[in-house]
């Protein structure tokens, strides 16, 4: 008699398990209406209670979060997703880690780097564009002014990389105001921008390297925290403007959400 084997699990399985764990055990009881937060032993949302509020079995979430490799179908993401009221980044790292597609999101239609080449340089603030690796595609005159130790940004042989600069280059500690809240936040935005790309052999790789070159980035990784680049107040210490403070916006393309421009709003730096 043939038997089939049950599907392995991978790693993506057991990110997957370790996140919707760590999003229900994060979640107050009374931020979705229930009763009983301050009376727990343990914080967060009880099993049952996620299952019932997704209209899903207790057991298919328990394999769920333990790694096993069941199927994780696109209308019992978006079920977990509206019941824990997930905001945009950790809706979209839970779709990446579950290799679905979020019917929220339109794919790109067409290559947007040409048009943002063009839209960086014309800007008159500090701007720059990065791709999904965060590799700064393009920087124009006044965002090299501000980390003048890019070099010439995309105009040199091999373009900086702004995850690497913040945790590699020492320089970085001395321009970026509370060097360590900045560190936390970018690596939070960085995961999610990566989504499931980093359990690929490409992004494994690169997360491996870059956390044998800096433990302060390993660190900070295995916490598994993903935010928004959304922007806000910033301010660093320019060693010839001295300290300047400025507004960070971060505008993504509708067609293509894996390039985005980054904009630094502050008067005091001219050409």
């Amino acid at each position: 008699m043939n038997q089939t084997a049950p599907p392995k699990r991978t790693t993506q399985h057991l990110e997957l398990g370790h996140f919707i764990r760590q999003l229900r055990e994060s979640t107050r009881p009374d931020a979705l209406g229930l009763p009983g937060s301050d009376r727990r032993r343990t914080p967060g949302l009880r099993r049952e209670e996620l299952a019932a509020l997704c209209g899903i079995s207790v057991t298919w979430l328990t394999w769920l979060e333990q790694g096993r490799a069941v199927h994780a179908s696109t209308s019992a993401l978006v079920q977990l997703a509206d019941a824990l009221r997930l905001d945009h980044a950790n809706r979209h790292y839970l779709f990446e880690l579950a290799g679905r597609p979020d019917p929220d999101v339109r794919p790109p239609e067409f290559d947007q780097l040409p048009r943002l080449l063009r839209v960086v340089d014309e800007m008159n603030c500090p701007a720059y564009a990065l791709d999904v690796w965060w590799t700064i595609r393009a920087a124009n005159k006044r965002a090299r002014q501000l980390f003048s130790n890019w070099g010439q940004g995309s105009r040199s042989k091999v373009a900086p990389n702004l995850i690497h600069y913040v945790f590699l280059n020492p320089l970085a500690k001395q321009l970026l105001v509370d060097w360590k809240a900045s560190a936390e936040r970018l690596v939070a935005e960085f995961r999610a921008d990566l989504g499931a790309i980093a359990l690929q052999p490409e992004g494994e790789a690169f997360v491996h390297r870059l956390s044998q070159q800096s433990a302060e980035f390993a660190t900070l990784w295995k916490r598994q925290q993903v935010a928004d680049r959304t922007g806000g107040a910033r301010s660093f210490n320019h060693p010839v403007k001295g300290l300047v403070h400025c507004e960070q916006v971060t505008l993504r393309t509708a067609m293509d959400p894996s390039l985005k421009v980054v904009m630094l709003m502050d008067s005091t730096l001219t050409p």
